[in-house]
This record gives structure tokens, sequence and C-alpha cells, in this order.
């Protein structure tokens, strides 16, 4: 989604708070974390209110998914400690599929 249109429609605010939250997808998987609690711990309120209300929801749709598939459900995810060396496509799952809305990384 185009930065300049983004903050055209929702204003800077929002993109800052989306900016905030938004896993820098160039890192590993570690490094991406940590410099995701970072940028959440510096950022605005309205920042930690969807970093949080994100870590709920994923909580909620994993006791979803674990009620409808049991143990097949921890198949779906990779595990965070084990690196991937390339990019695989992510077969979808029935509760795991989100929405992902990812910024153009080329404007801050």
């Amino acid at each position: 989604y185009p930065v300049e249109k983004f903050r055209e429609e929702l204003g800077d605010e929002v993109y800052k708070i989306v900016k905030a939250v938004t896993n820098d997808g160039s890192l590993d998987w570690e490094e991406k974390k940590e410099q995701y609690v970072e940028t959440v711990r510096n950022g605005s309120e309205g920042a930690k209110a969807v970093s949080v209300a994100d870590k709920i929801n994923n909580l909620e749709c994993l006791l979803i998914a674990y009620k409808e598939q049991g143990q097949e459900v921890w198949k779906h995810k990779p595990k965070p400690h084990v690196e991937k060396k390339e990019e695989t496509p992510q077969k979808p799952s029935l509760n795991w599929n989100r929405t992902n809305y990812a910024l153009d990384k080329t404007d801050d």
C-alpha cells in the first residue's frame, strides 16, 4: 500500500502507529522481533494499544484453531527459534489466515 495514499486517507498519526507495529521483513526472525519490541516500547500509546490488541487477537485465533484442530495446529506455524533459510510460501490454515497490511519501506 503506497505510503502517500495511506497518509492521505488515514493521517500521520495512524501511519506512525502502523509503522511502529509493522515488522521489517528483511531481518531474520530474532532481529525482527527484537526491533519490533524496541519500536513498540518507544512508540506512542496508540502503537502499544494496537500491539497488545494484535497479541490478544493472535491468542484468540490460536485457541479457536486449537479447539478445531487439536495438536495439528502446531504444524501450521514455524517454530520461532528455527531460522528459515529461504522464504517458502506458507500453506494457509483455517484459523491462522490473517490479512497483513504492510507499508512500503521507502518512506519514513
